[in-house]
């Protein structure tokens, strides 16, 4: 794919979304539940058949340290991500760091293999488009399930775009590397989290009315600045957007 191409449709996309923001209301915030329950069944489905198992022998094989190196990685790839979004949400501080960890990781971390920043007090500071477009007054629009990806509301399903455009694999002359990347963090997120995963399906009826029932009370508790329940945290790729 062209390098226009690469940027030409993200921003198509984006457009597109973005006229979606307002379509949720206070009593139906999942106006798409029929679609939304069939993606989610699907993810359920491939999660069970394809990556479970490969977690579990990503797991079984691979040494503990070698997979902490892998997940380190996978973050330092994500700094560009973190450190654009932190400058135009206008957190100086954050920026800062979040630079000052992308340049020692990449450096004396041997490419983000180890966390060295931390060491010397930069500490992660992960943040998303959605995040930005929240600071910019952009509602959330609809609880929307995303193929693989799982549980998002439209704002940060568009946030994902941009997103996109901001890692170094997505402007590489092929698509597998950032293929391989995404391919990569999934087992690796699913490993750290087949646990919680795992105790979440046996205590619920509704797997997916448990889900949005928890990623919507953590959207709600941030929006109201009350915190929220970090039990199952670790099952959501990032923070709740807040309005």
């Amino acid at each position: 794919m062209s390098q226009q191409g690469h940027v030409a449709r993200p921003v198509a996309i984006l457009a597109l979304a973005l006229t979606l923001a307002g379509c949720a209301t206070a009593e139906d915030p999942d106006p798409w539940e029929p679609v939304n329950r069939a993606i989610f069944s699907f993810n359920e489905v491939a999660d069970r058949a394809v990556l479970t198992p490969v977690s579990r022998g990503y797991q079984a094989v691979v040494p503990e340290p070698v997979r902490d190196s892998v997940t380190n990685f996978l973050g330092n790839l994500r700094e560009p991500t973190n450190f654009v979004n932190l400058a135009l949400q206008g957190e100086r501080e954050g920026f800062g760091t979040s630079v000052g960890r992308f340049f020692i990781n990449t450096t004396l971390g041997v490419g983000g293999l180890f966390d060295a920043a931390s060491a010397f007090g930069y500490q992660k500071q992960e943040t998303r488009f959605g995040a930005t477009l929240q600071k910019w007054g952009v509602g959330p629009g609809p609880y929307v399930v995303l193929p693989l990806f799982g549980p998002d509301v439209v704002r940060g399903a568009v946030g994902r775009v941009p997103d996109m455009t901001l890692n170094p694999t997505f402007y590489m002359s092929s698509d597998w590397p950032w293929i391989t990347q995404r391919v990569t963090e999934g087992i690796d997120f699913h490993s750290r989290n087949m646990a919680v995963i795992e105790d979440l399906r046996r205590g619920s009826v509704d797997m997916y009315a448990t889900v949005r029932s928890i990623y919507l009370q953590r959207l709600g508790a941030e929006i109201a600045g009350s915190g929220s329940d970090a039990q199952y945290d670790a099952i959501f790729e990032e923070e709740p957007d807040v309005e």
